[in-house]
């Protein structure tokens, strides 16, 4: 019995330690590759938002109808889609809308807000959800902003939100130049 008692040492305390650092090591950087993959997504998400919005301002002043640049998220997954219409009826309804094209972002983006300024910064509009953006088809300045008419001087903040992380573009009404602040 005392045989068996003796060989039964156990860990030490040293080995112990050496293990947990191995642990916190570990943890360390698997927090850290998070964060990284975190930042990709949100670089490729507001990329993707900057390129549909240049696209959109772009069908507006070369092709025929009107057209909208709309953010859907009722599947729970942003869409992003450029919408053109013969014309628009007095009541902000389209005729005869058809999607010309569609770009899904990552089901990790939780929200696209908008806040409208004017020129000189100050806040007309705090952020809401962006639901919208039109273009004027001579000039390709924005036309109206969720339903608000951009007839100012001011300019549009987009942000894209990943898990408290994101990305601010910016709008100009009188150019309809995007840029990322």
């Amino acid at each position: 019995m005392r045989a068996l008692l003796k060989d039964n040492k156990g860990f030490s305390f040293i080995e112990v330690i050496v293990v947990v650092a191995i642990i916190a090591v570990l943890a360390a950087s698997s927090v850290s590759a998070m964060s990284y993959l975190v930042r990709g997504d949100i670089k490729k998400a507001t990329k993707t938002v900057y390129s549909e919005i240049a696209s959109n301002r772009t069908y507006a002043m070369a092709k025929p109808g009107d057209w909208l640049f709309t953010v859907n998220n009722s599947s729970g997954v942003f869409v992003l889609e450029s919408i053109n219409a013969e014309s628009i009826n007095a009541d902000g309804s389209y005729v005869n809308p058809v999607t010309y094209s569609e770009e899904k972002l990552s089901n990790r983006v939780s929200s696209i807000e908008v806040k409208i300024c004017a020129a000189d910064g100050s806040v007309v509009s705090d952020y809401t959800t962006l639901n919208s953006i039109s273009f004027k088809k001579s000039t390709g300045a924005v036309k109206a902003v969720n339903g608000i008419t951009a007839n100012y001087g001011g300019y549009a903040e987009i942000k894209v939100d990943i898990s408290g992380n994101n990305r601010v573009l910016r709008l100009y009404f009188l150019t309809g130049k995007i840029e990322q602040v």
